[in-house]
């Protein structure tokens, strides 16, 4: 018998001060490692920060089959929807529930047209989590990362559209900032190049309608291997967290295409690359040189662990 769909199997349960010592419990059982990492453990001190921002009225365990696996505790906070704790128990991470419940999430705050504001400790692998979900950050302190995730409203719908004569103009005349024009072809050779090759296809990012970037891709080794052979957001579009969000969306999708198992790329080695991007997005440098760069892979299971 196939299994339930994770969607169908995964869960929100009400939560009140009597669970409050459960929840103490999940908290520094998932926290500890990150917490060691940075010389920070101290299971008194979670105790007492977690009573201090202890909304039961806003808080929901987790829960997988019926079982309580984690908690989020998602509250107003004047213009925005601030997310005080988010916690998967680590024997069920890495298996897509955190993107899933974070995405329940999101869609929340969308249907209320709010924000999501939240914080997340240094040295946590939370960060890249957070980052890969279009949350971008907006300040620091000693210990901790502050992040915003934009109301629908202000992150606008991201569609990936094929290119045709009627949008050809629009998309040929996108073009990254001066100082990153030798670091990526124009869009122009780019279609060109797609349209000769038998492995190749190129699509324009729209948002809210407008065009805003592009990228091409290949598909190699059996259907194995997506390569990313382009990618660019338009000079205009840049700085506001754009990039990664539609990286985002060109991953999930890729990933749920059947057979591949691994994205990689080519970073120019020229100074102002685009490498530290790749790697907030996941990527992880090999070290190789590939294709006149350097080469950047992010595996199936590095991105569903995300």
């Amino acid at each position: 018998m196939t299994a339930p769909a994770l969607d169908l199997r995964v869960a929100f349960g009400p939560v009140s001060a009597d669970d409050f010592d459960e929840l103490v419990t999940l908290r520094i059982t998932t926290m500890r490692e990150s917490l060691e990492r940075v010389g920070r453990f101290d299971p008194e001190r979670a105790r007492e920060r977690l009573r201090k921002s202890f909304y039961p009225e806003h808080t929901r365990f987790i829960l997988l089959d019926g079982a309580k696996i984690g908690f989020h505790a998602l509250r107003p906070d004047g213009d925005a929807l601030q997310l005080d704790h988010f916690y998967v128990h680590p024997r069920h991470q890495s298996q897509g529930i955190g993107s899933l419940v974070l995405q329940r999430l999101i869609a929340e705050a969308d249907s209320q047209h709010l924000p999501i504001r939240l914080g997340a400790l240094r040295e946590s692998a939370s960060n890249r989590f957070y980052q890969r979900h279009g949350f971008v950050q907006t300040h620091e302190d000693e210990w901790d990362i502050y992040y915003l995730r934009p109301h629908a409203s202000l992150n606008e719908k991201i569609e990936f559209r094929a290119i045709d004569l009627k949008n050809l103009d629009e998309v040929i005349a996108l073009e990254p900032r001066p100082d990153q024009a030798a670091l990526v072809a124009d869009n122009l050779y780019s279609i060109a190049q797609a349209g000769i090759d038998p492995a190749g296809d190129c699509r324009a990012v729209y948002g809210d309608g407008k065009p805003v970037g592009f990228f091409y891709t290949r598909i190699l080794d059996e259907g194995r291997l997506l390569y990313l052979c382009r990618f660019m957001v338009s000079a205009s579009e840049q700085g506001r967290g754009l990039g990664r969000r539609i990286m985002a969306k060109l991953l999930r999708e890729a990933f749920s295409a059947p057979g591949i198992e691994l994205v990689d790329l080519a970073v120019s080695r020229e100074a102002g690359s685009a490498e530290g991007f790749y790697q907030k997005c996941g990527f992880i440098s090999t070290g190789e040189s590939y294709r006149g760069g350097w080469r950047m892979v992010l595996n199936r299971d590095r991105h569903q662990s995300s």
